[in-house]
């Protein structure tokens, strides 16, 4: 399937030339800062960030052969007169283009093994999992725990990685931005224990006042 979406990728570059070339690298800026659930980037952004880099062209027509040719990119969604798109595979897309472009060390296996460790993390189903328990009001026994495993099995697997990428900071900017993001969700998600602990040593101290209360009653 890669390989595959690499040689659509280079056949694309090959036909369009400096347009397709400019057109991707944008959109992969794009998907490096969005994290929207829309979609990696849209037509509209894509066009001004063209134009920040001084090259008046409307992408919108290479966007669809993108899309209805190659199959590199799908429409996601309309938002507020933006249309979003996809990356069928994001890795291939940019692995591909920084080949064309003579950038070897998109070929250095370092970085291909650090990509490797990053999806082994299933940082979504971690972060979907602590969203969830900021939200409750109440922590069920399986909630303390899985905080306590990710503390104690998760996060310094994490900080390792975090450091690793910072000394490719820019192969790696979506990837660090979702980490950071994670280890603040489980800083928001172990604050919940902390407020479980008080509420047990209040409930122990009411109960206490109220035997106190029920002793002195009888004496």
């Amino acid at each position: 399937m890669r390989d595959s979406v690499r040689e659509r990728v280079r056949e694309f570059i090959e036909r369009y030339g400096d347009k397709a070339i400019a057109v991707l690298k944008a959109a992969l800026e794009l998907y490096n800062e969005a994290g929207c659930s829309l979609g990696d980037f849209n037509s509209r952004d894509l066009a001004l960030r063209l134009t920040a880099w001084g090259i008046d062209y409307n992408p919108s027509n290479l966007i669809k052969i993108l899309e209805k040719v190659y199959g590199i990119v799908e429409k996601r969604s309309t938002s507020r007169g933006r249309a979003w798109y996809k990356f069928r595979d994001v890795d291939a897309v940019r692995e591909e283009l920084f080949s064309y472009m003579g950038y070897s060390k998109e070929e250095n296996p370092r970085i291909k093994v650090l990509r490797i460790k990053y999806r082994s993390l299933r940082i979504d189903l971690l972060m979907n999992r602590l969203r969830n328990i900021v939200t409750k009001e109440r922590l069920s026994k399986s909630d303390l725990e899985f905080i306590k495993d990710l503390a104690f099995n998760e996060l310094d697997e994490v900080l390792q990685l975090i450091d690793e990428m910072s000394e490719d900071e820019n192969y790696f900017i979506k990837e660090l931005k979702t980490l950071k993001e994670l280890v603040e969700l489980a800083d928001a998600a172990s604050l919940k224990i902390a407020s479980v602990e008080e509420e047990g040593l209040s409930m122990q101290y009411s109960l206490r006042n109220a035997d106190t209360a029920v002793n002195y009653s009888h004496a």
